[in-house]
């Protein structure tokens, strides 16, 4: 059978497991199949600034309507401000973008992810400060029923409405703190205590103190398998060194801060402790967040390290098999090299 003589369902099922790229090549083949093809080639879209935002949404919503149903992929990683940030910096002159500007652009994104009924991964900056301008967008993705992936970077009762309410059931949730939302500290993120989202695996979520504790995630998310609490705020759980039962978690990416407050009833194989820069000094807390966790693999970043510090990082966990070390201002030490040599001959032995 030839191709040109499918269907245009047949057609845009078989176009639909191609790639962008792949899509517009299929697309210069014959005229019978342009059209169909042309439309899968723009499937992943990703906004860096507020003038593409705005020219992406009126031409989704205009010539391009009908590749809206086709687009499996919206990232937006440019910031926005809120009422108070625009307010606050009000001493530097009129604002380039008002509030009326950001409540319009809210709108156009709303009618976008309205009619974008095919999306599998969103990701979204400033999320509660867009649902703020515009309660629409809201309900636009509490609808998307076919999201994989959703990462809302913000933490606010706005976010939180969409994480009881929403229709996907993602493998992959991120709920991280805007980067520079200053001027934006909530303190409201309620998690219902019957709520339960056990299809997500991957969780990412760190920013203020309104972070549920440690012990009502693992209860709203049963069966993750890697966490991410990033490098910054985490609230601490009800009971410091309390033990909680996540049966499937393999991968725990955090500041030894979070990760010595609390154990997993199972040791995990992996644990990632990313740098703190505000942290020049050998951190009390390391140690024990790496008992705590007992890895197979360790990532490690470490600032002016101890001997103390070479030979608690190896004996911390017997079942380490797997250590990556990135070690800085060894300057300050005048014996760093010693300490790494009686370290590594103590391990090889």
């Amino acid at each position: 059978m030839s191709l040109q003589t499918l269907d245009g369902d047949s057609l845009a099922q078989i176009v639909s497991y191609l790639e962008c790229w792949d899509a517009l090549q299929l697309s210069l083949v014959a005229r019978s199949v342009h059209i169909i093809a042309k439309h899968h080639g723009l499937k992943y879209v990703s906004i860096h600034t507020y003038a593409g935002h705005i020219k992406f949404c009126r031409s989704m919503l205009s010539e391009m309507r009908h590749r809206l149903p086709y687009i499996h992929a919206l990232e937006t990683s440019f910031s926005i401000s809120n009422e108070a940030e625009i307010e606050e910096s009000s001493w530097l002159g009129p604002p380039t973008i008002t509030v009326d500007h950001y409540k319009a652009a809210g709108t156009l994104f709303a009618q976008v992810l309205e009619n974008a009924s095919s999306l599998k991964r969103l990701t979204l900056n400033r999320a509660e400060v867009w649902m703020e301008y515009e309660p629409r967008i809201i309900e636009a993705i509490i609808d998307l029923r076919n999201l994989g992936e959703l990462v809302l970077r913000d933490v606010g009762p706005r976010v939180s409405r969409v994480i009881h309410s929403m229709k996907s059931t993602p493998y992959k949730l991120g709920i991280p703190e805007a980067p520079g939302a200053s001027y934006y500290v909530h303190h409201s993120f309620p998690l219902a205590d019957n709520l339960r989202i056990p299809s997500v695996r991957h969780l990412i979520l760190y920013g203020n103190m309104s972070v549920p504790p440690i012990d009502h995630l693992a209860r709203v998310f049963p069966n993750v398998e890697t966490l991410n609490l990033g490098n910054g705020w985490v609230n601490v759980p009800t009971e410091v060194g309390m033990e909680i039962s996540w049966p499937h978690l393999a991968h725990i990416e955090g500041l030894p801060e979070m990760l010595a407050k609390w154990r997993n009833v199972s040791p995990v194989h992996s644990v990632c402790i990313p740098s703190d820069f505000g942290q020049r000094r050998d951190n009390p807390r390391l140690l024990d967040g790496i008992r705590n966790a007992q890895p197979v693999a360790l990532s490690i970043v470490l600032f002016r390290p101890s001997a103390d510090i070479w030979r608690g990082v190896m004996t911390s966990s017997p079942r380490l098999r797997y250590l990556s070390i990135e070690a800085y201002d060894l300057r300050w030490s005048h014996c760093w090299q010693q300490d790494l040599g009686t370290w590594f001959v103590s391990t090889v032995h």
